[in-house]
């Protein structure tokens, strides 16, 4: 965390989401294809959340606030 803010380490591919989660240095964010609408795993096992506002027609950001969270270890 940076002045209150969460910097985010951001991969292209779930190998990548692994490569940089391994690091451990800061959260990991994935795009994953535009027709996942389920959470998964990388390769390496770590969970991979897709965004509740996505795959719920009455989430919003504001009323979900999952990311505005300390996180665990999911991507």
């Amino acid at each position: 965390m940076v002045g209150g803010y969460t910097i985010n380490l951001s991969a292209d591919t779930l190998a990548e989401a692994d490569q940089l989660a391994a690091l451990d240095i800061a959260p990991v964010t994935v795009v994953v294809p535009t027709d996942m609408m389920h959470n998964t795993e990388t390769p390496a096992g770590r969970k991979v959340v897709i965004f509740p506002a996505i795959t719920h027609e009455n989430v919003t950001c504001a009323t979900c606030a999952l990311w505005s969270k300390s996180r665990d270890r999911r991507l």
